[in-house]
């Protein structure tokens, strides 16, 4: 799988987590009394959300740098996305939520006529089917974190490795530089302690000398 279709995947059973969000507050919106599942549901699917937000930026991180380390990071992913996986599932159930919740008289009514068709009707997903919803809910959420929580310690790794690759070139650049520190300072040394040269000297007074200098002398 290409990270084009993680991508596409994560995207997906979010817009399906917002489809279902609108709905909840709709029933928020129109019951008086609300039934404690919910309650929950909206709190559970407003974490999902969340998760999954950070889920898509992970997928499009390693889109725009197709590397080998995002290579790596896209594994879990993939896996999740995957028939059977966290991912596969959640959109299904999601999908399967908002059919329970929507009424078939639903499609095509504006807010008020939406909101009197849920007080006629008022919400009928409780008890154990409302229970066994959730669980599988929090079960998708602790996937979903587990697998950002690995992906930011492949981070950290990474990062790690780089430092160590940074902390070596540095070590040997300075190895470098203070070899040839030494270097120069043995030559002079070495060029201090070496015998005088009388050519050198006499070199480097005539470079000196200026003309007419000690004419007197020599008259």
């Amino acid at each position: 799988m290409d990270p084009l279709s993680v991508t596409a995947s994560v995207i997906a059973v979010l817009q399906a987590a917002n489809s279902v969000m609108a709905v909840c507050y709709d029933f928020r919106a129109a019951i008086k009394d609300q039934p404690w599942a919910l309650s929950r549901i909206t709190s559970a699917i407003n974490e999902l959300r969340l998760i999954l937000g950070r889920l898509e930026q992970v997928a499009n991180e390693s889109e725009l740098n197709f590397d080998e380390t995002n290579i790596a990071r896209l594994t879990t992913l993939e896996v999740l996305c995957q028939e059977g996986g966290a991912i596969s599932n959640c959109l299904a159930d999601l999908r399967t939520l908002e059919k329970k919740l929507v009424p078939g008289s639903w499609a095509g009514k504006d807010g008020r006529k939406r909101r009197a068709l849920i007080q006629s009707i008022g919400w009928q997903f409780r008890g154990k089917e409302a229970e066994e919803m959730l669980q599988r809910l929090e079960g998708y959420k602790s996937t979903l974190n587990l697998a950002i929580t690995m992906d930011q310690a492949a981070l950290i790794e990474n990062m790690s490795k780089m430092m160590t690759s940074v902390d070596e070139h540095t070590w040997s650049l300075f190895k470098q530089f203070q070899d040839i520190s030494l270097d120069d300072r043995k030559r002079r040394i070495l060029q201090w302690l070496s015998p005088v040269d009388p050519f050198i000297n006499q070199e480097a007074a005539m470079k000196t000398h200026h003309t007419g200098t000690n004419d007197w002398f020599l008259t």
